[in-house]
């Protein structure tokens, strides 16, 4: 059984790379939310056999604590027991926790500067029947408030190449926000991609993650490249050039 996906483990949690498709909830329990006769790939319930053979042992819970979309790639946390489940949620509720990701994006009108971060600041709404996050003008009794930096750390003739630092963990936040702000993620025809991916998926990758371990008080710090495909090893390329990677995972 191939565990090149774990990156650690041990009795309380593991960290894993996520793949494009892939949903982070659990579909083997009785209220799943994608009851909807399609098939969809558990990220814990394909990953919990994975897990079992790399520890040598069974175990009896598996969830994720931070959720990435469904066409969204990187790296997730899978707490292996509920207090895990409870003390890293904690950890990752109160933004102790370092979260970079990258992005293509389809160039606009306006002129970014390699290296010079820019900030974005916004409340939003999530419309559940929709499954869609918009911008609103003002805090409401139902909009959360979402930040996020970003810089452009390269271009391509079509694209451009974004580092993204996630500030607070708001659902759709990356995709709704730089696409306000004219950011198009490649391949993301919900929020206003000329066309979708042939190979599916968008192309936002979660990169890095530190985080605090809640059971020994040390931070654990991951990074993981994106897939080998030309465009996205030009763009990991540009990210390297522009801030450096930390590819050791402790």
């Amino acid at each position: 059984m191939n565990t090149d996906r774990i990156l650690y483990a041990d009795r309380n949690f593991a960290v894993v790379t996520k793949w494009v498709g892939e949903v982070c909830e659990s579909l083997s329990g009785a209220e799943n939310p994608y009851a909807d006769g399609k098939r969809y790939i558990s990220l814990p319930d394909s990953l919990k056999p994975v897990i079992e053979n790399f520890m040598g042992q069974k175990i009896d819970f598996c969830q994720c604590v931070n959720r990435l979309d469904t066409p969204v790639s990187g790296i997730c946390v899978l707490a292996l027991s509920k207090d895990a489940f409870t003390q890293l949620s904690h950890v990752f509720r109160e933004n102790n926790t370092e979260k970079m990701y990258m992005a293509v994006t389809e160039k606009s009108p306006g002129v970014l500067s390699v290296g010079e971060w820019h900030s974005l600041e916004n409340y939003m709404i999530f419309d559940t029947k929709k499954q869609k996050a918009k911008i609103t003008d003002e805090k409401t009794v139902k909009s959360k408030y979402a930040a996020l930096d970003y810089r452009l750390v390269g271009t391509g003739v079509r694209y451009n190449f974004l580092e993204i630092k996630l500030k607070t963990g708001r659902t759709h936040q990356i995709r709704c926000q730089l696409a306000y702000a004219g950011h198009v993620i490649r391949g993301d025809v919900k929020y206003g991609a000329r066309r979708s991916q042939k190979e599916g998926g968008i192309r936002l990758h979660n990169f890095r993650l530190a985080f605090t371990d809640p059971y020994r008080g040390t931070t654990k710090r991951f990074c993981v490249p994106p897939t080998k495909d030309s465009l996205w090893q030009v763009a990991w390329e540009a990210i390297e050039n522009v801030s450096g990677t930390d590819v050791e995972n402790i």
